[in-house]
C-alpha cells in the first residue's frame, strides 16, 4: 500500500476534535480535545490537537464549540520523529502518541486550562516495528499499540493516576489470526473486546481482553471489510463499529453483539478521496472522517439507535494528507 510506504514524508495532523476548520494549516492526523467545566464553571474549553509527522511535533488549537473556529493556543511540542496516531485517557488529562519512525510511544500530561502538553517521566516507551495505532481501555489500565511492520500488538500496563506506563503485560507483544499491517484499533466501552484493522488482508481482527490485559482471538477471529482498512472505531453506546477503507473511499458499519461478534449493518458510507481516519464525538451525535488525498474532513450526524450516518454538508479543508482524528473531553481542574 503506497500510503504506508510514503507516510514518513507527510505531515500528520491530529486534532482533539474529530474534525478541523479551515484554520488548520498543518497536515495528516486530526484529534479533538474538549474540556468540560464542573458545576462551578459556566464555560468549557475544547482543543484541537494536530500531530505533525513531517515536523515531528504536535500543534494545539483552542476550539469555539459553537462555531467550530480554531485558534492556535500554544507552541508545538516535540513528539518523536514521526507521530502517526494519538489516543487519550477517559479524563482527557493524558495523551499517548505513536511514532512509526522511531518505533516508540510518547506519553504526555495535558494542562486543561491551556492545552499544553508535558512529557511524562519514562517517556518515550519502546514498541514494535512501525507502531501505527494506539488505544486505551475504558478503565485506563492498559495502552494497546498496533505495530504495522511486525504484525504485533504491544500492551502496556498504565498507572491511571499518573498516566505513566509501567512495562508490558505478560505475553506482550501479541499476534493476531493473520496480522499483516495493523493500522487501526478500537476497544468497546466495556473494555472486553479489541478490534484491529488488518490493512494488508482487508479485514478486522477481533480479540478478547483478559483482566490482566492479555489478548486472545475471538471464535470468529476476522471480519472482511473494504480494501485497506485503516481506522476502526466504536460508537459511545457500544452498539456499532465503523471501519474506514482507504481504497474504497467509504465506511463500513457493523452491529456489535454482547459477545463482541460483529454483523455487517451497512456500507460503505461515502466519504472523500482516500479516507484515512475517523472519529465519533463523546455524545455519539457527530462523525468525522479525514480524507488523505482530498485534504479535508467529511462531517456527519450519526443516529445512536440505528447507526445511520448523514452528511452535515461540504467537507472542511485542512492541511496536506490528513490521516487521523480523535475526540476527547478534558475536565477543568481548577
Amino acid at each position: 500500500m503506497s500510503k504506508r510506504i510514503t507516510l514518513c514524508l507527510y505531515l500528520l495532523v491530529t486534532t482533539y476534535i474529530s474534525g478541523c476548520s479551515p484554520a488548520i494549516a498543518t497536515s495528516n492526523s486530526v484529534s479533538l480535545l474538549s474540556q468540560n467545566s464542573p458545576a462551578s464553571h459556566a464555560s468549557s474549553a475544547t482543543y484541537v490537537v494536530v500531530a505533525n509527522e513531517g515536523s515531528s511535533n504536535v500543534s494545539v488549537f483552542s476550539m469555539d464549540t459553537a462555531s467550530g473556529a480554531l485558534t492556535a493556543s500554544s507552541s508545538p511540542v516535540t513528539a518523536g520523529s514521526g507521530p502517526s496516531s494519538m489516543a487519550f485517557d477517559s479524563s482527557g488529562q493524558f495523551a499517548y502518541i505513536a511514532d512509526d519512525i522511531s518505533n516508540q510511544l510518547s506519553a504526555f500530561s495535558i494542562d486543561p486550562a491551556t492545552g499544553d502538553f508535558t512529557s511524562l517521566p519514562g517517556s518515550p516507551y519502546a514498541t514494535g516495528s512501525a507502531p501505527w495505532c494506539v488505544a486505551l481501555d475504558p478503565a485506563g489500565k492498559f495502552v494497546f499499540v498496533g505495530n504495522y511492520s511486525d504484525y504485533t500488538i504491544s500492551v502496556f500496563n498504565r498507572d491511571a493516576s499518573t498516566g505513566e506506563l509501567t512495562g508490558q503485560v505478560p505475553g506482550s507483544p501479541f499476534s493476531g489470526p493473520q496480522g499483516p499491517g495493523y493500522s487501526g484499533m478500537a476497544i468497546d466501552p466495556t473494555g472486553q473486546f479489541l478490534y484491529v484493522s488488518e490493512n494488508d488482508s482487508n479485514a478486522i481482527a477481533a480479540f478478547n481482553i483478559a483482566a490482566n490485559g492479555a489478548l486472545s482471538s475471538m471464535s470468529t477471529a476476522e471480519y472482511t471489510v473494504g480494501n485497506s482498512p485503516i481506522p476502526t472505531i466504536i460508537s459511545p453506546n457500544g452498539k456499532f463499529l465503523f471501519s474506514v477503507g482507504w481504497n474504497t473511499g467509504g465506511v463500513s458499519s457493523f452491529t456489535v453483539a454482547s459477545d463482541g461478534s460483529l454483523t455487517l449493518a451497512s456500507g460503505p458510507i461515502a466519504a472523500g478521496s482516500n479516507p484515512f481516519g475517523a472519529a465519533i464525538d463523546p455524545s455519539g451525535k457527530f462523525f468525522y472522517v479525514v480524507n488523505d488525498t482530498s485534504n479535508n474532513i467529511s462531517t456527519y450526524t450519526i443516529d445512536s439507535t440505528s447507526g445511520v450516518v448523514a452528511s452535515m454538508g461540504a467537507p472542511v479543508s485542512v492541511g496536506t494528507n490528513p490521516s487521523s482524528v480523535r475526540v476527547v473531553e478534558v475536565p477543568w481542574t481548577n
